[in-house]
């Protein structure tokens, strides 16, 4: 995967993580952290955060917040798993 398919989809990732529905307090927190670490990335293109290795602990992030989705929100999860395997691809 390019970093250029790499940054469509964690764009597509922190869309859905701002249009999520139905959470609990604890697992909005968590999302909305989550969509923090990511809007610098998707606001710089696939040249910024991520090839200057800013990235560093955003699998483990994810792999929590997938899952606090994975049984309200499965294709919110697979999209997280999406990201976080391709980001294991750039060992980041």
């Amino acid at each position: 995967m390019s970093e250029r398919d790499l940054h469509a989809l964690l764009s597509e990732l922190h869309h859905s993580l701002q249009t999520v529905q139905t959470v609990d307090a604890e697992t909005r927190a968590l999302l909305e952290r989550l969509s923090a670490d990511i809007k610098p990335i998707v606001e710089t293109g696939p040249a910024g955060p991520i090839a200057g290795g800013k990235a560093s602990g955003l699998r483990e992030r994810l792999d929590a917040a997938m899952a606090a989705v994975e049984a309200s929100h499965p294709q919110l999860a697979k999209t997280i798993a999406r990201v976080a395997d391709t980001l294991a691809f750039y060992n980041l």
